[in-house]
């Protein structure tokens, strides 16, 4: 006899604020983010969907323990799965993350050569990952800036790389 679970996944236990900081004070980010390093690509967009409805739910709350538990970092890791639905729930989960969270915003700017890379291979994506890897940088771009960031920004503008940007639609 085959065991099923009781549910299906965190969505029908996320009904209302309440019970998704039960789970997050439960550990269920730190029980996600090793799911995000499975092998299995099912088990891997799931995941980060589940972690997608949770910062949608309780917003920073969810940000700051994606941040303490390292998920941030296995979501990073799958931006290059072979699999087109694991790509697009990540940079669903990081572009949600980055508009809830300055910290998470920050620190997908600070990482070298994410956004310039994303960037450089926006070229040799399908349509959608380069409108979702387009839509990310934009995010992390966007919105609060520490001092002398305006400065990068500017040089950014200048270069030749981002008129491509500048030119899409979103």
């Amino acid at each position: 006899m085959r065991f099923t679970p009781p549910f299906h996944s965190c969505k029908e236990l996320l009904t209302n604020a309440s019970s998704c900081i039960q789970l997050i004070d439960k550990g269920v980010i730190v029980v996600l983010s090793e799911c995000l390093a499975s092998e299995d690509e099912v088990v891997q967009e799931r995941a980060a969907h589940d972690i997608n409805i949770i910062i949608t739910i309780v917003g920073s709350k969810g940000c700051e323990n994606l941040l303490r538990t390292g998920a941030v970092e296995n979501l990073i890791l799958l931006l290059s799965s072979s699999s087109e639905n694991v790509r697009h729930a990540t940079y669903d989960v990081l572009m949600n993350a980055c508009k809830r969270s300055s910290e998470i915003q920050y620190l997908l700017c600070d990482m070298k050569g994410l956004l310039e890379n994303l960037l450089l291979q926006v070229e040799r994506m399908g349509l959608v990952d380069s409108r979702k890897a387009l839509g990310l940088i934009r995010t992390c771009l966007a919105g609060r800036r520490r001092p002398g960031d305006d400065v990068a920004v500017s040089l950014f503008l200048n270069d030749p790389l981002s008129k491509v940007v500048r030119s899409l639609k979103f």
